[in-house]
């Protein structure tokens, strides 16, 4: 899991071998939804891979950007949850804020 929280990464970072999660839940099973990541980092920014529901995003790069690191969508599982796995594969991994909302159908 996460090791800490701190300021230069405006929410939680990783700074040990492995992998954290974040799970999103409450959401409607089976339900398409957009999501945004955000991975803030003044101090110890890093390029580190990233899976959602199981499934490799590609890597992401944590930055004094307040942009996200990598926008995408997945569909909750059958819990109504979408989980987040951030692998530490640099000195730290920060995780911000996630953005979730149902995803737009388009005409």
């Amino acid at each position: 899991g996460w090791t800490h929280t701190r300021n230069y990464a405006k929410g939680f970072l990783r700074n040990q071998a492995g992998t954290a999660t974040a799970v999103v839940s409450g959401l409607i099973p089976d339900r398409q939804y957009s999501w945004k990541v955000y991975q803030y980092a003044s101090s110890f920014a890093g390029t580190n891979p990233l899976s959602v529901n199981g499934v490799a995003v590609g890597s992401t790069i944590s930055s004094t950007s307040t942009d996200a690191t990598v926008i995408g969508a997945s569909t909750a599982d059958r819990n109504g949850e979408i989980t987040f796995s951030f692998t530490r594969h640099t000195h730290h991994v920060h995780l911000s804020g996630l953005d979730v909302e149902v995803a737009r159908t388009q005409a």
